[in-house]
């Protein structure tokens, strides 16, 4: 078979193929033209192995993050397949997705964006998707508060809200009408819960208004503003500290006691260590790609206040 000319998909129907992996080089450099001739040489390759079962017909969402697949986890269950673009552990400014990767977001039926131009990996890719023409393209994370520097917005209350809402949204128009009485109502039980999270958090924090925390990179700033706390980052976005934000840093910690250096999984830890011995602070990690966003923002707010609480 060889690949529609309209849809990119093999004539006798989409395939699922490839398995979950992940690269290692920078993915920054990797541009819409080539991300498409990765797709491209996916479609290709595909077209040979024959076409999908009709018992393979539960449709497939790609999202970028894992938080994302939450909310679409959340809300419709089983009645879809749910791949995401950056796996756990990954980093959007070095992760370059592997030919497997490629294979289901190739195949997707629907691609929820979070929608932030800063996401660059994320353009990338739904540039490309848009290309092959058959994959619906829905950004989440519209009209929400977002900062323009700042793309962690599913760290944001009233974000991850709105996102929830077009999550739904976006599925109602791929599933059948009937489905559509339940999405709601699952729906509205995700939305409790993030509410509920989200005073739990306040309720853990409420004692410690108006404090700092310590972050190497800037990725909890909707966080902290939800809970009115401020966060102080080494890194400026994905650039390197330098002496002099090590200087600035060093003189914070001090004000404000800070004694927990917090880090992302991935990171190196010789780089984070060294760090750490420059100010005087141990590590701890915080995942801001967590999937579960309740247990998220609940484990932050835990973290958190055992690091003040800690000598």
């Amino acid at each position: 078979m060889t690949p529609s000319a309209k849809t990119g998909r093999c004539a006798g129907g989409p395939r699922r193929v490839g398995v979950h992996g992940r690269g290692q080089r920078a993915f920054r450099g990797l541009r819409p033209p080539s991300v498409l001739a990765l797709l491209a040489v996916v479609a290709v390759a595909a077209c040979g192995s024959g076409a999908r079962s009709a018992a393979d017909t539960v449709p497939r969402v790609l999202v970028s993050v894992p938080p994302e697949a939450y909310l679409v986890r959340s809300i419709a269950g089983e009645r879809v397949e749910v791949h995401v673009l950056l796996p756990p552990d990954a980093s959007p400014h070095t992760y370059e997705p592997s030919m497997g990767i490629a294979r289901r977001a190739a195949d997707a039926d629907l691609y929820l964006t979070v929608g932030h131009p800063r996401l660059t990996f994320e353009t990338s890719w739904a540039q490309a998707l848009g290309r092959m023409g058959h994959t619906r393209i829905v950004p989440l994370a519209v009209d929400c508060g977002a900062r323009p520097d700042d793309p962690h917005v599913w760290l944001s209350a009233v974000c991850a809200d709105t996102m929830a809402r077009r999550a739904e949204a976006a599925l109602e128009g791929l599933l059948p009408p009937s489905a559509a009485p339940l999405l709601r109502a699952r729906l509205d039980s995700t939305l409790s819960a993030m509410r509920l999270a989200s005073s739990a958090a306040d309720s853990i924090l409420a004692p410690f208004a108006g404090r700092s925390f310590l972050v190497f990179h800037p990725a909890w700033d909707y966080f902290a503003r939800d809970h009115g706390l401020r966060q102080v980052a080494i890194q400026a976005g994905s650039r390197e500290p330098g002496p002099r934000d090590l200087a600035r840093v060093v003189q914070e910690v001090r004000e404000e006691g800070l004694r927990v250096l917090f880090i992302q999984p991935g990171m190196p830890r010789r780089e984070a260590d060294r760090v750490a011995r420059q100010l005087g602070v141990r590590t701890e990690i915080l995942d801001p790609l967590a999937e579960n966003w309740p247990a998220l923002v609940v484990d932050v707010a835990r973290a958190l206040r055992d690091a003040w609480a800690t000598p």
